[in-house]
């Protein structure tokens, strides 16, 4: 379904034709969500998990809903020059803290993130022309890069590169 508004209850009707005939299949009131991933219903970004899964809709809109503490999470960056950051990331006044650009070998429980992987780290990784990030803290970031290959690697707490806007 598309254009439908944000917590709006629809009455929906299933229905199936045959030889000339329609048939309801299922009539049922449903609500739409809160978040849709526009602007003017954003996803919003409430847990850790949230965070790692903005990279599924790299063109979304999103909306930090409360502060996220990520003590003891290593992240691979959310971004890449491949698959830029090219929606809008509103920070919302919030914090983002103990971020780690970095993924934990649970064999020696320490954190490492080859470069090989993507030239541009952070968060973000790579924010495009389009994308925006803003109203935004970062708080106790680590980011930590064993370089294994020649190419330059452009590192930064939020984003490696940014083609786009970053503010406040």
């Amino acid at each position: 379904f598309k254009n439908l508004t944000a917590e709006t209850e629809y009455t929906v009707t299933f229905y199936a034709g045959y030889n000339g005939k329609k048939e309801v299949l299922h009539t049922g009131d449903y609500k739409t969500k809160a978040e849709g991933g526009n602007t003017e219903t954003p996803y919003l970004i409430k847990t850790i998990a949230d965070l790692k899964d903005m990279k599924k809709d790299p063109k979304g809109h999103f909306k930090l809903d409360n502060d996220i503490d990520c003590a003891d999470e290593g992240f691979a960056q959310l971004f890449s020059n491949g698959t830029p950051f090219a929606g809008t990331f509103n920070g919302n006044g919030k914090k983002i803290s103990n971020f780690t650009l970095a993924v934990k070998n649970s064999d020696t429980n320490t954190y490492t993130h080859s470069s090989q992987s993507s030239q541009y780290l952070g968060l973000f990784g790579y924010i495009g022309e389009d994308g925006s990030v803003y109203n935004l803290t970062l708080d106790s970031f680590n980011v930590m890069v064993k370089c294994t290959s020649t190419k330059e690697t452009y590192t930064g707490l939020l984003a490696g590169y940014c083609a786009g806007t970053i503010k406040d």
